[in-house]
């Protein structure tokens, strides 16, 4: 019993340290970017330190930068780019899509940046609303291959895969989640006819981009019998998983 009690308080003393470096983080940093690659680094330390704290504590630690940032409009932008890629990003370790909306709602009411790149945030703040761990799946209007319609139904835990048919790297992507478990449909875009895989089932999408990203693919995510989101998107075996994938502003 005292080894437990001890464990868990070096837990919380671990939890409560960490709300402290990020809560003082950009204390004595310089959040002007004069050095790309070292400012890149520092966000990117901190983008981690937020992923792992409570949203309303990581949402007043990004609150600290934004208004160190609002003195420097060119820096603003820059920063703006690296949290849309650190906390939206399917590609990202630290992807915190309630975060994010905070932010986009900050960056809204700053100022700083023009309509023309507000738009494309809050629509990723709006797809980041859809297939959130469990949450009925939602899914764009579906086809057959013969352009017939198509429905998916709940009754058994299924993973879809978003692939683009004219990616090689997507249909690579099929063989290599071909072995999870579960019933495999591949929710599928492009002109190229699909190579037929015995694993997967294959539909077709008429407007992916009014749930998904389309530029992600190929991603997959999971859900249960009854149709609940159980692993969101991920980006698929073999992807590239770099920081600050893709560019936005």
């Amino acid at each position: 019993m005292k080894r437990l009690v001890s464990i868990m308080l070096a837990a919380v003393c671990a939890l409560s340290c960490e709300s402290a470096r990020l809560e003082h983080y950009w204390d004595n940093l310089n959040v002007q970017v004069d050095d790309y690659a070292v400012s890149r680094d520092r966000f990117a330390r901190f983008a981690e330190l937020a992923y792992e704290a409570p949203e309303q504590k990581a949402m007043q630690a990004v609150s600290s930068l934004m208004d160190k940032l609002l003195a420097d409009e060119v820096s603003y932008y820059v920063y703006a780019d690296w949290m849309a890629a650190a906390f939206h990003s399917i590609y990202s370790p630290c992807r915190y899509p309630a975060l994010f909306a905070g932010i986009v709602e900050r960056m809204e009411s700053d100022g700083i940046l023009t309509e023309s790149d507000l738009e494309p945030l809050r629509v990723m703040v709006e797809k980041d609303r859809f297939n959130l761990p469990g949450e009925a799946c939602s899914l764009p209007t579906l086809t057959a291959s013969d352009g017939t319609p198509a429905q998916w139904t709940p009754g058994e835990a299924t993973l879809f895969a978003v692939v683009n048919l004219d990616c090689s790297s997507c249909m690579a992507a099929l063989n290599a989640l071909g072995g999870e478990k579960g019933k495999h449909i591949a929710l599928c875009f492009g002109r190229t006819a699909p190579s037929p895989l015995p694993e997967w089932e294959y539909m077709f999408m008429s407007d992916p981009e009014s749930i998904f990203e389309v530029e992600a693919a190929p991603f997959w995510f999971s859900v249960d019998e009854k149709g609940l989101v159980q692993k969101p998107y991920s980006p698929a075996p073999g992807s590239d998983d770099a920081f600050a994938k893709p560019d936005i502003l």
